[in-house]
């Protein structure tokens, strides 16, 4: 195990849980595929030819900054200090952020999300 000797008041026994931006962008393509194969579901029921008929419809799921750290197992606090510390993770971590904000920004003009509570979560994040 390799001890940094950068911060001197880490424990050596307790390794960075991400080492390189690589298996941050790595880890956010994992995460961007769980949220794609793994979307809400909603059961509707139709009228049909005066039956009824229950479906249950894929939601699209948005991805989130606190949805990928759950994903990463690492706490919001953890990102918030990566993103104003590790100089290392800043390229990966603002491709992350960018394509979270995307994925929002284009699933609420299209209507696939609820514009309304989009909106206020891009602003907020937008202001940080």
């Amino acid at each position: 195990m390799k001890i940094r000797d950068k911060n001197p008041n880490r424990p050596p026994w307790r390794p960075r849980k991400i080492a390189a931006p690589e298996e941050l962008i790595e880890s956010f393509v994992a995460y961007a595929k769980d949220v794609e194969e793994n979307p809400f579901y909603t059961e509707k029921i139709f009228i049909v030819d005066g039956g009824v008929l229950k479906a249950n419809l894929r939601v699209a799921r948005p991805m989130t900054i606190a949805g990928f750290c759950n994903f990463l197992g690492v706490s919001s606090q953890a990102w918030r200090y990566w993103r104003a510390k590790r100089k290392d993770l800043a390229e990966a971590i603002e491709i992350i952020d960018g394509a979270v904000f995307a994925q929002k920004f284009e699933g609420a003009a299209a209507g696939i999300f609820k514009a309304n509570i989009i909106s206020r979560d891009l602003a907020r994040g937008h202001q940080s």
